[in-house]
């Protein structure tokens, strides 16, 4: 009857979803325990900061311009009352100065705006307080989360049940970095081993709920861990020859003064280049193993070399385009230091030793190189593998026939 599934799909559909609970389980588990009773960092001495959310309730006085050097720039300062929405101090109202200038957030408030801001807390020698506030931030998370729930809706809406899943991937594998990653390296953790294996257990399991365990899967995993791990190997040694360690980043003084433990700063340089490439390299991996296992089920009388020919030619295809894809999106983040770099006339000296620039090289070949190598790898990876497994399930049908007759 049409619209029945077989015992078999039946049979996969059951095994399919009780293999995502279980990761999903055990993610969420793995969390609670890393979490629970993770490192906060205290201010000492007499200064406390927290963050706050703050009310604008009325513009006591204001002198702001728009500044002709800057586009869409407005400076100078605004005396506003405003109440404190959230924290210890909730409830209390000030009055408080809020400057604008292109070298700070360039905040200017109406009333009835919601902000965020800092709440500095000092206490004098003799036990009294003092309470001021800096607005920083205007309250973006309805914005946000807006754009988000339009992603996950236009997902599932045009991609159906593969749409679905790969939203449950997506979030598996955030999930795993921000609340898995993250409190292994500050629990001291060296952090390109440590992403590698996370990224290893997020690719598996983006990949099993897109397709479940097939011969195209497992292709497909095995190409993007070895294409990671070339790209990892990469960056690790243009590193070492460019003397290029994780204290070059802009963050690295502020990990140092937040961290409890000791944070291998190097390897978050490392860790990064290979969470940025990882999608890609999955991307490309589950092209070429697609294509030759559809090739293969159309003609199972293909060879194995016939298999990896098409699939380098596929993978040629493919590979122009997401190195592209890459390294535009490098290039894109950093626009603000190329623009700066070409408006001081910069020397070839200049631009390829600064320290930033040659991250940004690293980083965007690094990436590439990964994708390059994954191309023969799951081309020849999966040709071995659909013919061993397919050609042998394939006998073994044709043999079941054979007998029935």
């Amino acid at each position: 009857m049409a619209g029945k599934l077989d015992s078999a799909t039946k049979k996969a559909i059951i095994v399919k979803t009780i293999v995502g609970v279980v990761f999903f389980v055990g993610l969420i588990v793995l969390v609670v325990f890393l979490n629970y009773d993770r490192f906060t960092y205290e201010e000492t001495g007499n200064h406390k900061t927290e963050y706050e959310k703050i009310k604008i309730i009325r513009i006591v006085e204001e002198n702001v311009y728009p500044n002709e050097k800057y586009e869409d720039t407005i400076v100078g300062k605004q005396i506003v009352e405003i109440e404190i929405l959230t924290g210890r101090y909730k409830g209390d109202v000030m009055t408080i100065e809020s400057y604008s200038s292109p070298l700070n957030y360039n905040i200017i408030v109406d009333e009835g705006d919601v902000m965020y801001g800092r709440v500095y807390t000092v206490t004098d020698n003799e036990g009294k307080t003092s309470v001021s506030v800096n607005l920083y931030s205007h309250n973006r998370l309805a914005v946000l989360l807006g754009l988000t729930i339009l992603f996950v809706a236009l997902t599932i809406i045009i991609g159906g049940k593969r749409g679905l899943m790969s939203i449950l991937g997506l979030a598996f594998t955030i999930m795993s970095i921000f609340f898995v990653l993250v409190p292994l390296v500050l629990r001291g953790f060296y952090a390109i081993p440590t992403t590698i294996a996370i990224l290893t257990i997020s690719t598996i399991v983006c990949f099993f709920l897109l397709g479940g365990w097939q011969t195209k899967i497992i292709s497909a995993v095995l190409g993007t861990v070895g294409g990671v791990v070339i790209s990892g190997l990469l960056a690790t040694i243009a590193g070492n020859l460019c003397r290029i360690s994780g204290n070059n980043m802009d963050e690295a003084e502020s990990l140092y003064l937040y961290a409890d433990n000791y944070i291998n700063v190097k390897g978050l340089f490392i860790s990064g280049i290979l969470i940025a490439a990882v999608g890609a390299i999955m991307d490309v991996a589950m092209s070429i193993s697609s294509s030759i296992d559809e090739l293969y089920t159309i003609d199972p009388t293909l060879t194995s070399r016939q298999l990896f020919k098409s699939g380098m030619n596929i993978g040629r295809d493919a590979m122009g385009t997401m190195t592209n894809t890459l390294i535009l999106a490098f290039a894109g983040s950093y626009l603000n230091i190329i623009i700066f770099v070409y408006q001081i006339n910069a020397n070839a000296n200049y631009i390829f030793n600064d320290s930033n620039i040659a991250i940004e090289v690293i980083t965007g070949i690094g990436g590439s190189v990964g994708i390059i190598a994954t191309v023969p790898l799951v081309a020849f990876i999966s040709s071995i593998l659909t013919v061993k497994i397919k050609g042998r399930k394939n006998n073994r049908i044709s043999s079941a026939k054979r007998g029935d007759k």
